[in-house]
Protein backbone atom coordinates (compact mmCIF):
# COMPACT_ATOMS: atom_id res chain seq x y z
CA UNK A 1 0.00 0.00 0.00
CA UNK A 2 1.08 3.55 -0.63
CA UNK A 3 1.29 6.03 2.31
CA UNK A 4 -1.69 8.23 1.55
CA UNK A 5 -3.65 4.58 1.34
CA UNK A 6 -1.83 3.31 4.55
CA UNK A 7 -2.94 6.97 6.20
CA UNK A 8 -6.32 7.06 4.98
CA UNK A 9 -6.96 3.45 6.25
CA UNK A 10 -5.41 4.60 9.86
CA UNK A 11 -7.80 7.62 9.96
CA UNK A 12 -11.38 5.23 9.31
CA UNK A 13 -10.03 2.77 11.93
CA UNK A 14 -9.55 5.18 14.14
CA UNK A 15 -12.70 6.89 13.47
CA UNK A 16 -14.29 3.15 13.74
CA UNK A 17 -12.35 2.41 16.97
CA UNK A 18 -13.58 5.57 18.29
CA UNK A 19 -17.66 4.76 17.55
CA UNK A 20 -16.59 1.50 19.34
CA UNK A 21 -15.57 2.88 22.08
CA UNK A 22 -18.03 5.04 22.77
CA UNK A 23 -21.04 2.19 22.62
CA UNK A 24 -18.99 0.23 25.08
CA UNK A 25 -19.54 3.17 27.52
CA UNK A 26 -23.20 2.10 27.36
CA UNK A 27 -22.73 -1.38 28.22
CA UNK A 28 -19.62 -1.07 30.63
CA UNK A 29 -22.47 1.59 32.62
CA UNK A 30 -24.42 -1.23 32.93
CA UNK A 31 -21.93 -3.60 34.33
CA UNK A 32 -21.08 -1.79 37.48
CA UNK A 33 -17.30 -1.96 39.36
CA UNK A 34 -14.22 -2.61 37.36
CA UNK A 35 -14.21 -6.20 39.66
CA UNK A 36 -17.91 -7.10 38.24
CA UNK A 37 -16.72 -6.56 35.17
CA UNK A 38 -13.54 -8.60 34.94
CA UNK A 39 -15.33 -11.43 36.86
CA UNK A 40 -18.00 -10.75 33.83
CA UNK A 41 -15.20 -11.36 30.83
CA UNK A 42 -13.36 -14.16 32.55
CA UNK A 43 -16.53 -16.34 33.61
CA UNK A 44 -17.38 -15.87 29.78
CA UNK A 45 -13.98 -17.02 28.83
CA UNK A 46 -12.35 -19.30 31.63
CA UNK A 47 -15.35 -21.40 32.24
CA UNK A 48 -15.53 -23.10 28.71
CA UNK A 49 -12.05 -23.01 28.53
CA UNK A 50 -12.00 -25.30 32.04
CA UNK A 51 -14.65 -27.17 30.72
CA UNK A 52 -12.87 -28.17 27.42
CA UNK A 53 -9.83 -28.65 29.02
CA UNK A 54 -11.21 -31.25 31.90
CA UNK A 55 -13.35 -32.76 29.51
CA UNK A 56 -10.67 -34.32 27.08
CA UNK A 57 -8.89 -35.06 30.07
CA UNK A 58 -11.35 -36.61 32.31
CA UNK A 59 -13.71 -38.39 29.94
CA UNK A 60 -12.50 -41.06 27.82
CA UNK A 61 -14.99 -40.96 25.03
CA UNK A 62 -15.05 -37.26 24.57
CA UNK A 63 -14.21 -36.12 20.97
CA UNK A 64 -13.18 -33.53 18.90
CA UNK A 65 -17.26 -32.63 17.93
CA UNK A 66 -18.52 -32.68 21.38
CA UNK A 67 -16.04 -30.52 22.43
CA UNK A 68 -16.43 -28.21 20.25
CA UNK A 69 -20.37 -28.10 20.84
CA UNK A 70 -19.82 -27.66 24.55
CA UNK A 71 -17.90 -25.09 24.03
CA UNK A 72 -19.81 -22.79 21.89
CA UNK A 73 -22.94 -23.99 23.80
CA UNK A 74 -21.25 -22.82 27.10
CA UNK A 75 -20.08 -19.51 25.69
CA UNK A 76 -23.34 -18.82 23.91
CA UNK A 77 -25.29 -19.70 26.91
CA UNK A 78 -23.01 -17.46 29.55
CA UNK A 79 -22.92 -14.94 27.41
CA UNK A 80 -27.16 -14.63 27.04
CA UNK A 81 -27.04 -14.67 30.52
CA UNK A 82 -24.67 -12.17 30.86
CA UNK A 83 -26.65 -10.11 28.50
CA UNK A 84 -30.10 -10.54 30.43
CA UNK A 85 -28.13 -9.83 33.86
CA UNK A 86 -27.64 -6.31 32.32
CA UNK A 87 -30.96 -5.41 32.80
CA UNK A 88 -31.01 -6.36 36.20
CA UNK A 89 -31.84 -2.81 38.60
CA UNK A 90 -29.28 -2.34 40.74
CA UNK A 91 -30.13 -3.50 44.46
CA UNK A 92 -31.25 0.04 47.13
CA UNK A 93 -29.02 1.46 49.36
CA UNK A 94 -30.59 0.12 52.67
CA UNK A 95 -31.01 2.40 55.75
CA UNK A 96 -28.37 2.24 59.01
CA UNK A 97 -31.72 2.61 61.44
CA UNK A 98 -34.20 0.04 62.47
CA UNK A 99 -36.93 2.55 62.24
CA UNK A 100 -39.99 1.04 59.86
CA UNK A 101 -38.61 -1.94 59.72
CA UNK A 102 -41.03 -4.64 58.87
CA UNK A 103 -39.56 -7.80 60.16
CA UNK A 104 -39.31 -8.65 63.97
CA UNK A 105 -36.94 -11.59 64.73
CA UNK A 106 -38.25 -12.57 67.72
CA UNK A 107 -41.43 -13.93 65.46
CA UNK A 108 -41.65 -16.08 63.16
CA UNK A 109 -40.58 -15.08 59.22
CA UNK A 110 -43.81 -13.74 57.26
CA UNK A 111 -43.00 -14.28 53.43
CA UNK A 112 -45.32 -11.38 52.43
CA UNK A 113 -43.10 -8.76 54.44
CA UNK A 114 -40.46 -9.62 51.73
CA UNK A 115 -40.40 -7.52 48.45
CA UNK A 116 -39.09 -9.19 45.29
CA UNK A 117 -36.50 -6.70 44.15
CA UNK A 118 -36.31 -7.88 40.42
CA UNK A 119 -38.59 -8.73 37.85
CA UNK A 120 -35.99 -10.55 35.27
CA UNK A 121 -36.51 -14.22 35.76
CA UNK A 122 -33.91 -16.06 37.44
CA UNK A 123 -31.49 -16.91 35.38
CA UNK A 124 -30.66 -13.22 34.69
CA UNK A 125 -30.48 -12.51 38.53
CA UNK A 126 -27.39 -15.19 39.00
CA UNK A 127 -24.55 -13.30 40.68
CA UNK A 128 -21.41 -13.09 37.80
CA UNK A 129 -19.11 -15.17 40.45
CA UNK A 130 -20.88 -18.16 39.30
CA UNK A 131 -20.51 -17.90 35.25
CA UNK A 132 -17.24 -19.71 35.07
CA UNK A 133 -18.98 -22.47 37.19
CA UNK A 134 -22.28 -22.36 34.41
CA UNK A 135 -19.77 -22.20 32.21
CA UNK A 136 -17.76 -25.42 32.86
CA UNK A 137 -21.39 -27.41 33.50
CA UNK A 138 -22.71 -26.66 30.23
CA UNK A 139 -19.52 -27.86 28.27
CA UNK A 140 -20.15 -30.84 30.06
CA UNK A 141 -23.99 -31.36 29.99
CA UNK A 142 -23.19 -30.65 25.96
CA UNK A 143 -20.12 -31.99 25.19
CA UNK A 144 -20.13 -35.76 27.04
CA UNK A 145 -23.57 -36.40 25.18
CA UNK A 146 -22.89 -35.16 21.65
CA UNK A 147 -19.80 -37.10 22.01
CA UNK A 148 -21.33 -40.51 22.53
CA UNK A 149 -23.69 -39.54 19.95
CA UNK A 150 -21.15 -39.02 17.36
CA UNK A 151 -19.45 -42.11 18.32
CA UNK A 152 -17.06 -41.24 20.86
CA UNK A 153 -13.29 -41.60 21.09
CA UNK A 154 -11.06 -44.17 21.10
CA UNK A 155 -7.70 -43.44 23.46
CA UNK A 156 -4.57 -45.21 22.09
CA UNK A 157 -1.79 -43.52 24.31
CA UNK A 158 -3.37 -43.61 28.16
CA UNK A 159 -0.65 -41.08 29.02
CA UNK A 160 -3.50 -38.48 27.56
CA UNK A 161 -5.86 -38.79 30.14
CA UNK A 162 -5.72 -37.64 34.09
CA UNK A 163 -3.42 -40.37 35.94
CA UNK A 164 -7.06 -41.37 38.11
CA UNK A 165 -8.89 -41.93 34.32
CA UNK A 166 -5.90 -44.25 32.71
CA UNK A 167 -6.85 -48.30 32.31
CA UNK A 168 -4.72 -49.87 34.50
CA UNK A 169 -4.76 -53.27 32.48
CA UNK A 170 -3.28 -51.79 29.06
CA UNK A 171 0.19 -51.24 28.41
CA UNK A 172 1.22 -47.44 28.11
CA UNK A 173 3.28 -46.81 24.68
CA UNK A 174 7.19 -46.57 24.95
CA UNK A 175 8.95 -43.14 26.25
CA UNK A 176 10.23 -41.16 23.44
CA UNK A 177 13.36 -42.39 22.19
CA UNK A 178 15.80 -40.11 24.17
CA UNK A 179 18.93 -39.75 21.86
CA UNK A 180 20.49 -36.73 22.04
CA UNK A 181 20.07 -34.10 19.46
CA UNK A 182 22.85 -31.65 18.89
CA UNK A 183 21.46 -28.41 17.52
CA UNK A 184 24.32 -27.05 16.86
CA UNK A 185 26.72 -27.92 14.60
CA UNK A 186 30.57 -29.55 16.01
CA UNK A 187 33.54 -27.30 15.78
CA UNK A 188 35.76 -29.88 15.66
CA UNK A 189 37.81 -28.50 12.64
Amino acid sequence: MSNQKTCNLLKVLTIVLGFVQIGLVFVVQKLGTIVTIIFTLLGLTNGPMLGLFTLGMLVPKANQTGVIAGTVASIVSVAVVIYGGLYKKPDPILPMSTEGCLHNFTSPLNPSNFEEPNDLPLIFRISFMYYATIGISIVYLVGWPVSLLTGGNTITDQRLLAPCMRRKNEEVPEAINSERIDLLPDKSD
